[in-house]
Parts: C-alpha cells; sequence; structure tokens
C-alpha cells in the first residue's frame, strides 16, 4: 500500500475474498443498479478471454474505508500484426464525499502503475466530465470514435421538411428506390443470414484482419462469445455475410425498440473496402427487411473503410473522446491507425 496523501491511500486490488465485496460497496448508488452490477461482476471480472481485470482502490486513511475503484480490462490486441496485451479503462467510481481532484488523479496514477506492470498500453473513452482527469495523469487522445447513421425508412425525416401525408406517400418510394439501388449495388453474390451466437466462421475472418499497418483488439469467435452472447443484460444477433458459400463479413447487431440497429461491432475479411461496401449494402437492406429504420454504428478506423461508410450515405451524429496511454512493448500503436467499436467497451 503507498500513501497518496495526507488523507487518502491507494492500492492494487489482491483476488481475496473481499474484493468483490469492497468493489460493490463503491458502486452502489455509484455506477447503476446493484442487480445489473453485480451480473457485470461476474461476467467482467471473472474469468474472460484474456485474463481477469486489474483492480486498484482508494481508501480513506483515517476511516480505513474503500472510497474508490477503478478498473482496466485485458483486451487480446495486435500491433502491427504483433500480439500485445491491452487494458481497457472501465468501472471509475469515487464516493461522492470523496470526489475532489486529488483522489481522483491519486487513483488513477495508482491503475497507470499497476497496468504499465501488465499491458503494452491502456485506452478508454471517458465522459467529457472525466476527461480532465485524464489528460492530467498523462493520457493522450486518439481520434475520436464517430457516430454514423443511414436512415432506412424516411417519413420521419421527409416528415420534417414536406407535409405529414405527403411524406407518408413519398417516404416508401424514396425508400424502395434506395434499397433498390444497395441492392443492385451490393450485387447478388452475397447473401446475409441472421444468427443468434457467434458463428464458428468468426475465426476465420479474425485470421485474414490481424494485419501489419493496424492496431486492433482481437474479434476471433471465442472473443465475441465472450463480449457479446454472455453479455448480461443485452441481447445481439449476428448479421453473417456470405459469398458462394463463404463468410465474408460478420455484423453483431443490437435492436433497439425504435427501430435503430445499432451495430456493436463488424469485421470484413481482410478489411477490403470494396467488400466492406458491398456488405454494408447488404446488411442495411437485410436490416430493413427485418423492420429497421435507421443502421447506426460507433466507428475509428483506416480512412478507407470510413470512406466506404461516408460512400453509402452514412452521416455522422455524434462523437466520442478516446484516451490512450503507452507503456512498453509496443512503439507502434502512436503512429499507426486504430480499428475501434462500441465493441472496445465494456458495455
Amino acid at each position: 500500500m503507498s500513501a497518496a496523501g495526507a488523507s487518502y491511500l491507494t492500492e492494487e486490488a489482491g483476488n481475496d475474498a473481499t474484493l468483490q465485496q469492497r468493489m460493490v460497496a463503491v458502486w452502489a448508488g455509484n455506477l447503476g443498479e446493484s442487480a445489473a452490477m453485480a451480473a457485470k461482476l461476474a461476467w467482467f471480472y471473472g474469468e474472460t478471454p484474456a485474463g481477469r481485470p486489474t483492480v486498484c482502490f482508494l481508501v480513506h486513511a483515517e476511516s480505513g474505508q474503500t472510497v474508490g475503484v477503478a478498473s482496466a480490462g485485458p483486451r487480446q490486441a495486435w500491433v502491427d500484426g504483433q500480439p500485445v496485451l491491452a487494458g481497457v479503462l472501465v468501472d471509475l467510481a469515487v464516493e461522492r464525499a470523496h470526489r475532489t481532484l486529488f483522489p481522483a488523479l491519486a487513483l488513477q496514477k495508482q491503475l497507470i502503475a499497476t497496468s504499465a506492470k501488465r499491458f503494452a498500453f491502456a485506452y478508454g473513452f471517458p465522459n467529457p466530465k472525466a476527461a480532465g482527469v485524464f489528460a492530467r495523469v498523462g493520457y493522450r487522445r486518439r481520434e475520436d470514435l464517430l457516430r454514423y447513421a443511414l436512415v432506412l425508412r424516411s417519413s420521419t425525416y421527409l416528415a420534417r421538411k414536406v407535409p405529414g401525408p405527403l411524406a407518408a406517400l413519398a417516404g416508401p418510394v424514396v425508400d424502395a428506390m434506395l434499397a433498390l439501388r444497395r441492392q443492385f449495388k451490393a450485387g447478388a453474390s452475397l447473401r446475409v443470414d441472421w444468427h443468434d451466437r457467434a458463428p464458428a466462421a468468426a475465426d476465420e475472418i479474425w485470421a485474414s484482419c490481424a494485419t501489419p499497418g493496424l492496431v486492433i483488439g482481437c474479434r476471433n469467435t471465442a472473443h465475441l462469445a465472450w463480449r457479446f452472447d454472455a453479455q448480461p443484460g443485452r441481447r445481439y444477433s449476428y448479421a453473417v455475410v456470405q459469398s458462394a458459400g463463404r463468410t465474408v463479413a460478420i455484423f453483431v447487431v443490437e435492436r433497439a425498440e425504435d427501430g435503430v440497429f445499432h451495430v456493436r461491432d463488424w469485421l470484413v475479411a481482410g478489411h477490403d473496402a470494396a467488400l466492406a461496401a458491398r456488405a454494408w449494402r447488404s446488411v442495411a437492406s437485410a436490416a430493413r427487411r427485418a423492420g429497421a429504420r435507421v443502421l447506426s454504428v460507433e466507428f475509428c478506423g483506416p480512412d478507407a473503410l470510413v470512406g466506404a461508410l461516408r460512400g453509402l450515405g452514412f452521416a455522422e451524429r455524434s462523437r466520442r473522446n478516446v484516451f490512450w496511454l503507452p507503456f512498453s512493448g509496443a512503439p507502434a500503436v502512436e503512429s499507426l491507425p486504430w480499428y475501434l467499436t462500441s465493441g472496445d467497451e465494456d458495455e
């Protein structure tokens, strides 16, 4: 245990019997519903494909009470074609009475020191209120994670420009014409099937994507099954794109009640931009047939893949900060483009 100041101590958590109890005590009232957090504890803080998360505590010295916690979940990643272990920053929580700048900085510095012993680099998606703390302890800002949207049913949007009855009549016609155009450009050789579980074919696609010239997190079948199929409280489906009987792309989709289909992760064989454009067109058509009103995705990646999205009509809707910090063993992390989606978070 090391001193973090006159009133606080920080410590690297061990894997003893009190670990979960101390975490839950800090989480209560700070990170969400207790039942949901208990489920996350079993899922995210158990044995993951890359191991157990690194956890650090903030302790109020006078009372001995644990008043803060911060974690870094392990993620197998590839940097310029070489495997490394990265840490995704998650679940920062400090009790309300101790939410001053110094305790938060001390906790983050402890997590950095602990993570540096294990990970090649760490990254996170802090909310705007936490961004200043991240920057102050040394994290650097990367490209933003952008959210793009493609309208598949235009009546609602047309109603903002023209009278409602006209929009109701014109919308289906416009949508049908755009759907035919997407289907024509995608080509008849691509087929989309929906799956409830991570397909075994993800291993084959992943083998073609852990390539030099890129920073990318693991997306094999085992990882997808843990990250999405086993995640408590959420339900996903997989749009599996095939060409001549061979799987060439996989899209992880979460369907919202408002008709928005959120693509939480996606991967195209070999990061082929032309194939990506065709696959996205096919998935857009399949999503519309399944009732989607809008197709949405958060993505940061190589220019060619971003260009494929924009070329299909995806428009930027919002963006979030991505911060990172290099430790050792991955000097190319800073100079290479990153491949990031919502799936690179913890939920």
